[in-house]
């Protein structure tokens, strides 16, 4: 990918006719796809991975580089994270994206979950958003759970709601109602 080509995405970009950015992209190769966007600042990529369906877009999130890939993730709400993109994705690239969700994102998640883990005796309710694996096939789909806590295993590192879902730790991106 040359510079006069990156150049004139960027122009398309800034003019924000996304019709003419998606023209040069319909034909690119998700790394290809991946190496712009790697060359493209933050808010730049994130105009052109909205332009993607969702599965090339999964494609991109994997092979982008790692700080690239953590920027734009950055900007992106979990909850878009889950539904739009990590749906499309092989089961181990999901649950290393989710390790890569920013210290920020992952700090409030472990202090919900001691919140909730503190609170266990009242038996609150909560909304789950977690990556659920196909048992399958490759890949999965992120479900979210509502219901009553009701125990926290650490030895296995799970919550149990009422009903006796229990949900990995390592695959919760969000944690609601706490």
């Amino acid at each position: 990918m040359n510079e006069e080509y990156i150049d004139n995405v960027k122009h398309l970009i800034e003019q924000k006719d996304a019709d003419k950015v998606k023209g040069l992209l319909i034909d690119l190769h998700p790394a290809d796809i991946a190496e712009l966007c790697n060359d493209l600042n933050a808010e730049e990529a994130k105009f052109v991975y909205r332009l993607l369906d969702n599965e090339i877009a999964a494609d991109v999130l994997v092979e982008m580089d790692e700080d690239a890939r953590k920027e734009l993730l950055e900007m992106l709400p979990s909850e878009t994270i889950a539904k739009r993109f990590v749906d499309y994705m092989d089961t181990d690239d999901a649950v290393d994206l989710m390790r890569e969700l920013d210290e920020d994102k992952q700090e409030e998640l472990n202090e919900k979950l001691q919140t909730l883990i503190a609170y266990a005796t009242e038996h609150p309710t909560v909304s789950v958003t977690y990556f659920k694996p196909d048992d399958k096939k490759t890949g999965g789909e992120y479900v979210t759970a509502t219901g009553v806590f009701q125990k926290f295993r650490d030895y296995e590192r799970t919550i149990v709601l009422e009903d006796g879902t229990g949900i990995d730790c390592d695959r919760i991106v969000e944690i609601r109602g706490i």
